[in-house]
């Protein structure tokens, strides 16, 4: 195991640990925060070609929500953040649906294309297929870089409808010590 303390663009202060086995090769790595911060919900309406270029700051707590056309991505167990662009979120999409639209059937696959088709029109033309995306994050390390974006603090009931772990506001604040 590794511990390394050092300054990350965009999140800060950050202890990266890092750990391996030898025998099989797996490697984790995990960048905590020793600055505490509240839950917090990002939301940002896509529609002008300058918002593909806002940068997403992605915590490994953060989900991200396309609400109009119902896309939610939630963090696993060994989910990892990332830095990227509204571009790259909505490739990710883009990508993930079409990987998997091949095996579905009939109404599932209309369903599915239906969303490549809206996802698609907004990365093409913001303005005419604009879309909400919103980051929710527990342990309030998200950010979304642009003056249109709306932030507020995650109620006890945003935190409890996340999947996976319930997280009380106290919870959330010590998870991101």
């Amino acid at each position: 195991m590794q511990v390394d303390v050092r300054e990350i663009a965009y999140f800060g202060e950050h202890a990266q640990i890092s750990l391996a086995c030898a025998s099989c090769g797996w490697r984790r790595t995990e960048f905590l925060s020793p600055e505490p911060a509240d839950p917090i919900g990002l939301r940002l309406l896509v529609n002008d070609t300058e918002h593909l270029a806002v940068r997403i700051v992605r915590s490994a707590s953060s989900s991200v929500i396309l609400p109009e056309i119902g896309l939610e991505v939630h963090p696993g167990s060994d989910a990892s953040g990332y830095v990227t662009n509204i571009e790259g979120v909505l490739t990710r999409f883009v990508e993930q649906i079409r990987h998997v639209v091949d095996g579905t059937q009939q109404d599932e696959r209309e369903e599915a294309e239906s969303m490549l088709t809206r996802l698609e029109a907004c990365l093409d033309e913001p303005g005419s297929a604009p879309l909400v995306l919103e980051l929710l994050d527990p342990s309030g390390h998200a950010q979304l870089l642009h003056d249109d974006v709306e932030s507020w603090t995650l109620s006890q009931d945003e935190l409890s409808d996340l999947p996976g772990r319930t997280w009380s506001p106290e919870e959330a604040k010590e998870e991101s010590e």
